[in-house]
């Protein structure tokens, strides 16, 4: 990953020593609360966007940077891919742990990769689930949650699977006529 500079679009191009110096907050944080942090982020490097990952320790400093190897589904439209050189399970004061995101809990060798550097703790991270309840429910929660527990199960290690929120205003925003709203999740509260 190349050096931080600002770019047209305002994303920043990071490398994993500026990765805590970008995330002021999540450093902080961690710091505070003497608590590890896996964080995700948008990089640019030449001519691509890319995915990522942070992981901060209870220090506030950056000690693993990763891309994602496959983006999912339209994300191929935007993003590139990462080459798996920066999967890593790093040992933390609470055990060895790591994280992906999103399908790339389903492919066998990320999961092998990760289970082969002995991970005890891994953070399986997703988009928010699906708004639409029959438009996508691979993204949902079903799928999303037992793909997690799959990777906890053979990987026997203990899964923390954060998802994404939604604010009202990107609902507003996605559902923006009669059609979509009435394919919403009953689990989201619309105005």
């Amino acid at each position: 990953m190349g050096s931080s500079s600002s770019v047209a679009s305002g994303i920043k191009i990071l490398s994993p020593t500026l990765v805590a110096k970008e995330t002021p907050v999540c450093s902080v944080c961690a710091t505070r609360k003497e608590m590890a942090s896996v964080t995700g982020y948008s990089e640019r490097s030449g001519g691509s966007l890319y995915m990522g990952q942070a992981i901060i320790n209870d220090k506030g400093q950056t000690v693993a940077a990763r891309r994602k190897l496959k983006p999912t589904h339209v994300e191929r439209t935007v993003f590139g891919e990462g080459d798996g050189s920066d999967l890593c399970v790093l040992e933390t004061g609470i055990g060895r742990l790591g994280a992906l995101c999103c399908w790339e809990h389903p492919q066998p060798l990320s999961k092998y990769a990760m289970y082969a550097q002995d991970e005890q703790i891994h953070v399986a991270a997703w988009p928010s689930f699906s708004l639409y309840c029959n438009a996508a429910y691979a993204l949902g929660p079903e799928v999303n949650n037992a793909a997690s527990q799959m990777y906890a199960a053979k990987g026997q290690c203990f899964v923390l699977a954060p998802c994404a929120t939604v604010s009202k205003e990107m609902i507003d925003t996605l559902i923006d006529d009669p059609k979509k709203r009435n394919c919403c999740s009953r689990e989201v509260a619309l105005p």
